[in-house]
């Protein structure tokens, strides 16, 4: 469990990137997974103290459920523990978020 103590520094809001022509609303696995892993290495090596992902910037009605599951997944598997990250879990719908 973290604490108070174990924040430090600068927390980075990642951006969500996306795949060109991967727009539509009928769009899946529109994520840029391998962009998103250059990014979070960068962040860590640029001195990061935390990471937040998936908060309020829109990806809570932009992306399937499954691409928030890929797209945190794959910044957990980079991250490895290094530095705290928050990864959010808002939905439209309360079933959605406790999913």
């Amino acid at each position: 469990m973290l604490t108070k103590d174990d924040i430090k520094g600068l927390c980075v809001m990642v951006p969500t990137p996306g795949i060109e022509g991967k727009e539509g609303w009928d769009a899946e696995h529109s994520v840029d997974l391998e962009e998103t892993a250059r990014m979070i290495e960068m962040y860590i090596q640029a001195g990061a103290g935390s990471l937040a992902a998936c908060g309020t910037t829109g990806e809570c009605t932009a992306l399937l459920w499954e691409e928030k599951r890929e797209f945190i997944d794959t910044i957990v598997q980079v991250n490895r523990g290094r530095i705290p990250l928050f990864a959010g879990a808002t939905s439209l719908g309360t079933k959605e978020t406790i999913r």
